[in-house]
């Protein structure tokens, strides 16, 4: 998980005009949803694991 977070903070790093035009993308999208929390959410969620000395998993079910 640590040695990994560069990688992955490189990889959802969006900055500059790409980080001003992804919220209005994202905008666009049916339903409710918080655009700066949907950018900036899964790097905090890693960052947090890492420094835990946990990992993650994540999973979605569909019906």
């Amino acid at each position: 998980m640590h040695a990994c977070l560069p990688a992955v903070a490189a990889a959802l790093a969006l900055t500059g005009a790409e980080r001003d035009q992804a919220p209005a993308r994202i905008d666009d999208w049916p339903g409710d949803k918080d655009a700066a929390a949907l950018l900036d959410g899964p790097l905090r969620v890693w960052r947090q694991a890492a420094a835990a000395g946990l990992g993650l998993l994540s999973a979605r079910i569909r019906f």
